[in-house]
């Protein structure tokens, strides 16, 4: 088993990060619908990583050719994320709160003193505490719409949590989610009345990403992880916790090998499991059957770079790695999980197998692995998908929408 523990970039795409490329003006068909709403999009933290933070990038730089005035902030102090948008770093503000310290009140005084001197229109929170903070300051603060976005779904609550997102969703103007199958979960689960919800999907730019069929980039990449340029390569991005199941995908890839010998795994992500997953791997694929990266910045490339896409989690949001996947043109294997199953239809637009399975999540693979013609029709079927409805300008105007929907919400006498 190889580790790359976080390394430097060395190929082109990591020494000019690709989501650099969100500067580029966003192509529109039409003009700007929402000219001078101001907005405030609201997280947690500004890693340059996470599917939640790059949604949040690609949707400011959306609303921002829309005409939207968009201001970022984050309440745990700065990061990279606003450098990979159009946002003029005038417009972005961070504050240092502890994660949960909802007794911060000195950060919280200032956070509320933003909202009140900046006068938003429309406050989009993201994320549980940024959820939690935004919308009850933005409420003291009388921002006229407040709208909090839920990216993913927790089998287990507290009844204390319960009962504040409960009323967090009615102190709201719309409670949100990234898939229908989170919107089920927080009506069913969390009673939260359907009235209040809605969906807001992630999206991205096709036109911003790498294509599968850039074999001279592909080679150079495999070249630059060490691996021969034949082998089956089986790429994995996601957080290294209990979660994503990484553990399965290693097995399965282990059963793998006995039709595809060479077939070697590459996972891109960090967390408190590397260690026991980097074992487990030692012991089930040997010294060479997988790779792992750490946190990196060039995950498109190695989409590009890899056969298929693999995802094993039991809990999942709407995997913004998956519609990345579509876009690039690598098949996907993931776990009929969350909002997964609304991206990958199974023989459709992906393979779909149950959690928990790795010798399901083999025989998908090695499917996908053999039949070049079936894989190039999911593959054309995901294209289409994304094209048709998780554009960075189809998300955007959805979204706009819901907004104006609550604006006049809020103008009508009841």
């Amino acid at each position: 088993m190889q580790s790359i523990r976080d390394a430097e970039p060395q190929t082109r795409w990591d020494r000019h990060p690709p989501a650099a490329a969100l500067r580029r003006p966003l192509r529109r068909d039409c003009a700007p619908i929402a000219p001078g709403l101001k907005m405030l999009l609201l997280i947690n933290s500004f890693p340059d990583h996470g599917g939640a933070e790059m949604a949040l990038a690609t949707l400011a730089d959306a609303l921002q050719a829309e005409g939207v005035e968009v201001h970022l902030a984050s309440l745990l102090g700065p990061g990279p994320l606003p450098g990979l948008t159009r946002v003029p770093a005038a417009r972005v503000a961070t504050f240092r709160l502890r994660h949960g310290g909802y007794g911060d009140l000195r950060e919280l005084r200032r956070f509320y003193a933003y909202l009140r001197r900046s006068r938003f229109d429309v406050v989009n929170t993201h994320l549980e505490f940024a959820n939690t903070v935004g919308v009850i300051l933005a409420r003291l603060a009388r921002v006229p719409v407040v709208i909090p976005v839920t990216h993913s779904m927790r089998p287990r609550r507290r009844r204390r949590r319960l009962w504040i997102n409960r009323w967090l969703a009615r102190l709201a103007s719309r409670q949100l989610a990234v898939s229908k199958a989170i919107v089920d979960h927080l009506q069913s689960q969390e009673g939260i009345p359907p009235e209040c919800l809605g969906v807001l999907r992630n999206a991205v730019d096709p036109g911003q990403l790498p294509r599968a069929g850039d074999t001279t980039e592909k080679q150079a990449l495999r070249r630059m992880l060490g691996l021969p340029p034949a082998v089956p390569l089986i790429f994995h991005a996601g957080s290294l916790r209990e979660a994503k199941r990484q553990e399965d995908l290693i097995r399965a890839v282990r059963l793998l090998r006995r039709q595809e010998p060479g077939a070697t795994l590459v996972i891109a992500g960090a967390g408190p499991r590397r260690r026991e997953l980097e074992r487990l791997a030692q012991s089930e694929l040997g010294a060479d059957g997988a790779l792992f990266l750490g946190h990196r910045r060039d995950v498109p490339q190695l989409l590009a770079a890899a056969d298929l896409l693999a995802l094993s989690s039991v809990r999942e949001g709407l995997p913004v790695v998956i519609l990345e996947s579509f876009a690039i043109g690598t098949p996907v294997v993931a776990t009929a999980v969350g909002g997964v199953g609304e991206l990958v239809v199974d023989g459709e637009t992906g393979r779909l197998v149950a959690p928990r399975r790795p010798a399901e999540l083999a025989r998908a693979m090695a499917q996908i692995l053999g039949d070049a013609a079936q894989c190039q029709r999911m593959l054309r079927n995901a294209q289409a998908l994304v094209a048709e409805r998780f554009t960075p300008a189809a998300v955007a105007r959805s979204f706009l929408r819901i907004v104006e929907e609550a604006r006049e919400a809020r103008r009508t006498p009841r």
